[in-house]
């Protein structure tokens, strides 16, 4: 049976592989203070910089520094050994990935957001575009460990994204989550 994210996200931790260190979480100079609100129906709010510490505040597409995107476009590369289905071409394996990863990027961003001002791109579907075009080569994997193609591909962004740039909780972030979870 194949592996749902979390379980895939547990065992990549049992590895051992080198991610990218979180951002230092710097203090706000704010005196916390929760008064009760009754009658509070919904709590909404961004997880990035909210509950959790990341770059630059939030999920990046492409890192700022050319050598962190080549290094997360190569882990990835060999970690789904997609290099054997990809046309050869001068350069380094991960300049060609970045290449794609590029087109296929500026074409999801470029789609309609059925009106949306500010649409997100659902990483997903950035990497399983790229696969697509890897299955045109033959590119195979191992569905009974990683699942269907959409689950397959939230992993491979998965472990782009954790390649990319380093990701850490705000202390308290669980303790934040469980009591508002919790019944009034």
């Amino acid at each position: 049976m194949a592996l749902t994210l979390e379980e895939y996200a547990t065992w990549l931790d049992g590895r051992d592989l080198p991610w990218p260190a979180p951002p230092a979480v710097e203090r706000v100079k704010a005196k916390p203070h929760l008064a009760r609100l009754p009658k509070v129906r919904a709590v909404l709010w961004n997880v990035y910089g909210t509950l959790l510490s990341v770059l630059n505040g939030e999920l990046l597409f492409e890192h700022p520094q050319a050598f962190v995107m080549d290094l997360a476009l190569d882990k990835t590369l060999q970690e789904f050994k997609m290099w054997g289905s990809m046309s050869r071409k001068p350069g380094q394996p991960a300049d060609y990935l970045g290449q794609i990863y590029k087109q296929v990027l500026t074409e999801q961003r470029s789609f309609p957001a059925g009106g949306e001002r500010h649409p997100e791109v659902a990483v997903e579907r950035v990497w399983e575009a790229i696969l697509k075009k890897l299955f045109q080569k033959d590119y195979k994997f191992d569905a009974g460990f990683y699942g269907s193609l959409n689950e397959y591909s939230r992993k491979v962004a998965y472990f782009f994204h954790a390649s990319l740039q380093g990701t850490a909780c705000y202390p308290g972030a669980a303790a934040a989550l469980r009591h508002v979870a919790a019944p009034a």
